[in-house]
């Protein structure tokens, strides 16, 4: 297993750059969610209900934590449903006659 070597990716999260580590092939998925992360703080800012860069990161990582929650819950879910219907499919498959050719 080769493990690439970290490099340096910049962000800008509110006009700030911050420098990070991280394998250049996470670099795109970095900055995907730099960019969700500054377009979610920038819209906490512009309100205007919340003031303070710490505040508007914790209200923003409480929203984002939140949401991968119910995204968890919601896959659950899923996966419960999929494994009673293979289990559905299999009990089926079992009932079906064997065809002698």
């Amino acid at each position: 297993m080769h493990k690439e070597t970290p490099s340096i990716a910049t962000v800008t999260i509110l006009d700030r750059e911050y420098r990070l580590t991280c394998p250049e092939d996470e670099h795109a998925a970095l900055f995907s969610a730099a960019r969700l992360l500054d377009e979610r703080m920038r819209h906490v800012r512009e309100t205007g209900r919340v003031i303070g860069l710490d505040k508007i990161a914790v209200l923003v990582a409480l929203h984002l934590a939140r949401d991968l929650l119910q995204e968890q819950t919601e896959n659950e879910a899923y996966a419960g449903a999929i494994q009673g219907l293979r289990e559905k499919i299999d009990a089926a498959l079992l009932d079906v006659p064997e065809q002698r050719e």
